[in-house]
């Protein structure tokens, strides 16, 4: 083997291609950890160059077939690929109900009262945003701005209210 085809642990004095598995299960540390004890930088690799090459060939031909979305693309790249995806997130939230214009309301309130009446009814909270073509974490944010829909709920599911927070808290001393 060429000396790029290698690096060496700086624990145990082995040689290995990449580090980030050896030092997990061999040292029960992680790649972080291992970075941390010995000064190494955060964005420096722990693989040979030889298996670097390997996984950006990789790549290229995985961005070349179409199959990756960019996220490894140059940043000319990246800026087609935002636009493209802003315009189908935008149609994507809409078909759920949500608004992503600028300063708009995320998911209006009707939509938010309709899951709460179905859970009020006796559905279950995933079955109730599937029907109404929104998604799970859409629909609890939608709860966060709405205090009252939020109260409806927690009563529906038999969830106590939660009490105010006090002045003083752990937090704040």
């Amino acid at each position: 083997m060429k000396d790029d085809d290698r690096v060496v642990c700086l624990i145990c004095g082995k040689w290995w291609q990449s580090l980030g598995h050896h030092v997990r299960h061999g040292h029960g540390i992680s790649a972080d950890e291992y970075r941390d004890r010995f000064g190494i930088r955060r964005s420096q690799s722990l693989a040979s160059p030889a298996v670097r090459a390997r996984f950006a060939a990789s790549i290229a031909v995985t961005i070349a077939a179409g199959k990756l979305d960019g996220h490894f693309a140059t940043n000319a790249d990246r800026a087609v690929i935002a636009a493209a995806k802003g315009d189908a997130m935008k149609r994507r939230l809409k078909a759920q109900g949500i608004n992503a214009s600028p300063g708009a309301p995320n998911l209006c309130r009707d939509t938010i009262a309709a899951v709460v009446a179905a859970i009020e009814a006796g559905a279950r909270v995933a079955t109730a945003v599937k029907r109404l073509g929104i998604s799970y974490s859409a629909y609890h944010a939608g709860l966060a701005r709405f205090p009252d829909l939020k109260g409806r709920h927690d009563a529906a599911r038999g969830v106590a209210p939660r009490a105010a927070p006090s002045a003083r808290s752990c937090y704040h001393r």
